[in-house]
């Protein structure tokens, strides 16, 4: 149980410190409703459910052993998040995407939300290096390992969750603040150059 407790403490800590995961909340929760930033949420989580897997299956232990599959991962991931950020900093500012207070939700909104922040979850070097090396040393091998798992799976997503639907919501609360377009501006070009520096450094730290 103490163990357990330990867990718990170390994932909300992982959890609540700045990432590309919680910048990605932020923005999302000054940009859209909240509900619609959640849907974002979700997606990170079934990304820590599947990194939760890998790890339990041994495969985290595999890419730290491999060098060549833990170097592609971070290459890829380090890209994807270059990407995302270049993205984010050329956005334009217009009712459409950026008007909270207008915005209406719809199926390929929430979908595109889930997809954006599922992909960041799996590249997100923060918990790609949690879950290959820090996630396997609380499982017990002479205990049952599927209760184990499951138990710290929903201890990790469960903290993941209250964390980052913290920070959204701290988002929607300054929504008079994001309202105006300089402002979201602001925000979109900092979680920009945010995201491109995380990537550049999983990138550079890949080689």
């Amino acid at each position: 149980m103490d163990n357990y407790i330990i867990f718990l403490l170390v994932s909300f800590l992982a959890a609540l410190s700045p990432g590309p995961a919680v910048i990605l909340a932020v923005r999302n929760g000054a940009s859209y409703h909240f509900n619609q930033a959640c849907i974002g949420i979700l997606g990170n989580i079934s990304a820590i459910f599947i990194l939760a897997t890998l790890s339990a299956l041994g495969l985290g232990s595999l890419l730290l052993a491999s060098t060549s599959l833990f170097w592609g991962l971070k290459l890829v991931g380090g890209g994807y998040l270059i990407y995302l950020g270049v993205k984010f900093y050329i956005a334009q500012n217009n009712n459409k995407l950026f008007k909270q207070c207008e915005r209406e939700q719809n199926a390929s909104d929430s979908l595109k939300l889930f997809k954006e922040a599922f992909l960041v979850g799996l590249s997100n070097p923060k918990a790609i290096l949690f879950f290959t090396a820090l996630f396997p040393q609380f499982i017990n091998n002479s205990d049952p390992l599927l209760i184990q798992f499951i138990l710290l799976t929903i201890g990790c997503c469960s903290c993941s969750f209250i964390c980052l639907a913290g920070y959204a919501f701290g988002s929607v609360r300054l929504s008079k603040f994001f309202s105006k377009e300089t402002n979201i501006q602001w925000v979109n070009r900092t979680s920009g150059a945010i995201f491109i520096t995380f990537g550049a450094v999983l990138v550079i730290s890949a080689k």
